[in-house]
């Protein structure tokens, strides 16, 4: 069994995630400032058919955070920059 007891300061030393439905990759672009890019890996994209760009679309409309969306140019996954209301 790899699961066991650490003390408090351990915890402390990695930090914590709330648990919750949120992906990886959501908690990643909410937690992006502005100016801020992120590299979203195809293994860590795990909805079919469809990029980064609809979860972005998404979270502007819910919470008015922008972002622009790019692929790599090496085809291993998209850029996602935070910007300013009105610069995407």
């Amino acid at each position: 069994m790899l699961s066991k007891k650490v003390e408090k300061e351990v915890v402390d030393a990695i930090g914590t995630i709330p648990m919750g439905r949120m992906s990886g990759v959501r908690r990643l672009l909410l937690t992006l400032k502005v100016g801020e890019v992120a590299h979203i890996v195809r293994a860590d994209w795990k909805w079919k058919k469809q990029s980064p760009d609809v979860m972005c679309k998404r979270i502007t409309k819910k919470l008015g955070f922008h972002y622009t969306v790019e692929k790599a140019a090496d085809r291993s996954g998209w850029f996602v920059e935070r910007v300013e209301k009105g610069k995407e």
